[in-house]
């Protein structure tokens, strides 16, 4: 006791942590030996409750999930069933939450071009599109057959029809030099008037009659200049 308690107050005085003296007979186990041991529930012929290294222990009146070694090579993995991943179809998803919609209320005196915009308007809103052939049908297909979408009318100016020349102006030096082929220019998409409007695009001659042609395409989706669609 006298040289344990000198050495721990030397270890005191020097502000070091040290473990006590091991008592006689006491044998530490290392770490890398060391194996857990659950408790045995089987009882002994004497009736008495011991571990697994046969030590007497206090009978237990439940059993608990943790009375079991953590290192048990014998042990299963918990019973967690995994779900199959499986792909929701875009009607199903607008049917699951159909019933949480609501639209409206709306004003019927509004002329019927706008009840129509503000219809598609909240259908599109309240519900997720496929990033697929469906949603190019909605945005370019329907809403412009149905006058939704307003779209800039298409025209060809009468200065850039090729013209006709006379046959007394043409000479044999035309033919001379080979055609120069000119880069096409970008191509600026704009709706079928073929399939749309079954009719070309009409030939303006100024500007008057471009704007002329605005203004009917403006009142035929129902609106009116500096407007925006909802």
């Amino acid at each position: 006791m006298g040289g344990s308690g000198k050495s721990n107050n030397q270890a005191q005085s020097s502000g070091r942590q040290q473990f006590p003296e091991i008592s006689p007979g006491t044998t530490i186990v290392p770490f890398k030996d060391f194996k857990e041991h659950g408790i045995q529930r089987s009882l002994d012929p004497d009736g008495i409750e011991r571990d697994n290294l046969g030590i007497p222990t206090l009978e237990l009146r439940f059993k608990h999930d943790t009375d079991v070694s953590k290192t048990n090579p014998e042990q299963t993995a918990s019973g967690v069933s995994f779900r199959p991943a499986f792909k929701v179809e875009w009607w199903q998803d607008w049917e699951k939450d159909e019933h949480l919609r609501m639209h409206g209320p709306y004003d019927y005196t509004l002329p019927p071009a706008v009840l129509l915009r503000l219809a598609a308007s909240h259908f599109q809103k309240y519900r997720r599109f496929p990033k697929n052939v469906f949603e190019n049908l909605w945005e370019s297909t329907f809403k412009i057959y149905a006058g939704i979408l307003g779209t800039i009318p298409v025209w060809k100016k009468a200065s850039d029809l090729p013209k006709l020349e006379d046959e007394d102006d043409i000479s044999d030096d035309d033919f001379d030099d080979a055609p120069k082929l000119k880069r096409p220019g970008r191509v600026i998409p704009r709706e079928p008037y073929e399939l749309y409007y079954m009719q070309q695009p009409p030939i303006v001659q100024n500007d008057e009659e471009v704007q002329a042609l605005l203004a009917a395409s403006r009142a035929k989706t129902g609106r009116t200049r500096g407007e925006i669609p909802r």
